[in-house]
């Protein structure tokens, strides 16, 4: 999943009248690898165990520069460990993926993502880096303490947004948040469908 990247999106309300039903914005599932997940926003967008972000088995995704709101947790992980990750890597499915359908030791693919080289080492370690949680239970669930995490600010109020109860996400320019971190603007008011010229 090399080259996938999730970006300024508005995920919300996510959830239902089954507390335990797991449900967030975005699930990177069964070993998923290389997402980088920025710029999103994500308000009531995490129910039972997942968080707005649910990270499943994978490594070395990013989750960078997003705003957490009102989720149960921001990021949650459902960790493999190295046995786990191990046996799926040593996998038919995953050696014909990885060396027949593509083969990741050569070019382009060695090339663009030269990470791949290193797909058995460090399991279960996403980078998780400079995102603003504001009024979330948790910012991280179930992470073992081994997530590379970096400047992630996590708010119990409101840190300037344009209209909280309306739901306007846009961080005003005075907000406290980036003189605190280097968290980068989303522009939150052109999150949505819009009319686009190769559209029928």
């Amino acid at each position: 999943y090399r080259g996938v990247i999730i970006r300024h999106n508005f995920w919300h309300h996510i959830g239902g009248s089954e507390p335990d039903r797991m449900r967030g914005g975005v699930r990177l599932d069964d070993a998923i690898c290389g997402v980088l997940i920025y710029g999103n926003v994500f308000w009531k967008a995490s129910q039972g165990l997942f968080g707005g972000v649910q990270i499943h088995g994978g490594k070395e995704n990013e989750v960078a520069n997003n705003l957490f709101v009102d989720c149960r947790y921001g990021v949650s992980f459902s960790r493999w460990g190295a046995q786990r990750w191990a046996e799926t890597m040593a996998s038919d499915a995953v050696r014909k993926a990885t060396r027949e359908d593509v083969d990741i030791t050569k070019p382009p693919f060695s090339t663009r993502y030269p990470a791949l080289a290193r797909l058995v080492e460090n399991p279960d370690v996403n980078r998780i880096w400079c995102n603003v949680a504001v009024n979330c239970g948790e910012f991280l669930t179930r992470d073992g303490g081994i997530e590379d995490t970096l400047d992630n600010l996590v708010l119990a109020n409101d840190p300037g947004f344009e209209n909280l109860n309306a739901g306007k996400f846009t961080l005003r320019p005075n907000s406290p948040v980036f003189a605190r971190c280097g968290f980068m603007p989303i522009p939150f008011n052109q999150i949505g469908r819009y009319a686009h010229p190769l559209a029928v």
